[in-house]
């Protein structure tokens, strides 16, 4: 059996691939299989491309989690989809939200079904490495922030920064475990030693102090996103991009002009290109600024 999409309700489809033409199950409407292949496809390149421009490019990570859920709509095993859902939602999660029990729970139906048919083990590898990497930059974020010169916010702080550190650990137990399914030596080696630091960093969390056990900061900031989501600052950064290039062709205008009447009135043509000139510098420090935020 095929997968497709009907070209009548947009309804995802099975097709046998020795028919040419069969009837919908959902629509009840006849449809032509080539044609349902073509939409499936269509629709599959969109919503995985939307997904992973919003999740890698522009960082607007509900956009990200929407267009998983199509193509998880779209196709059940699409490891694209489940993964591409699994890292958004770690994208998305607050400080003090436990993401990783309900992520266990939602990868380990998908994938034990994915690997039970042996197909796409190597992708299966490298996205069970992407997603224990996003989470160990949310364990760093989150502990960026609940720590000041390694000394806690408050008690809760500490409480709290436990819980992420141990979900951290049962989540790259999670993930050897079904790297040893795919049997990728080297990726479990790699898992293995990331393993091994987070309970060592466990063994040693004692050695941290507490700025003010009478505190309550953690309170205050544990509804905050850990990954902001940085939309806004990848649309300041395009429109940077559109205004040096804008300046560049308004300083080569006023040398032109500088040029061309550089033997009786050389004047306007130098102030507008040195007023562009100077647009264009602080446009690059800008842009410049706001790509050292997108890369944090």
């Amino acid at each position: 059996m095929r997968k497709g999409v009907c070209p009548n309700c947009q309804k995802p489809v099975d097709y046998d691939e020795g028919q040419t033409v069969q009837t919908c199950p959902s629509c009840q409407k006849d449809y032509l299989t080539s044609q349902a292949s073509k939409l499936y496809g269509l629709l599959y390149s969109q919503h995985a491309s939307n997904g992973n421009i919003a999740l890698n490019t522009s960082m607007n990570f509900d956009k990200a989690l929407g267009e998983y859920e199509k193509l998880l709509a779209l196709d059940e095993e699409s490891i694209d989809a489940v993964f591409g859902i699994a890292l958004a939602k770690i994208s998305l999660a607050k400080l003090g939200e436990d993401i990783i029990p309900e992520l266990i729970a939602f990868l380990d139906e998908k994938i034990t079904k994915i690997i039970a048919k042996g197909n796409y083990l190597p992708e299966i590898a490298r996205y069970l490495l992407t997603l224990g990497f996003r989470y160990d930059r949310y364990f760093e974020r989150a502990s960026e922030v609940l720590k000041i010169n390694n000394q806690y916010l408050d008690e809760a702080a500490k409480a709290r920064f436990q819980v992420v550190l141990k979900q951290a650990i049962t989540l790259w137990e999670f993930i050897i475990a079904n790297l040893e399914k795919t049997e990728s030596s080297d990726d479990l080696s790699s898992a293995q030693e990331r393993l091994t630091s987070l309970r060592e960093a466990d063994s040693g969390i004692d050695a941290y102090q507490v700025i003010s056990k009478g505190a309550v900061k953690y309170e205050e900031i544990k509804e905050n996103a850990v990954f902001e989501n940085r939309v806004a600052l990848f649309k300041v950064r395009i429109v940077f991009m559109i205004a040096q290039m804008v300046f560049v062709v308004g300083a080569i205008i006023g040398f032109s002009i500088m040029m061309s009447n550089y033997a009786t009135n050389p004047i306007p043509g130098l102030i507008v290109f040195g007023v562009f000139a100077v647009l264009f510098l602080i446009s690059n420090i800008g842009g410049r600024i706001v790509k050292n935020k997108l890369s944090k």
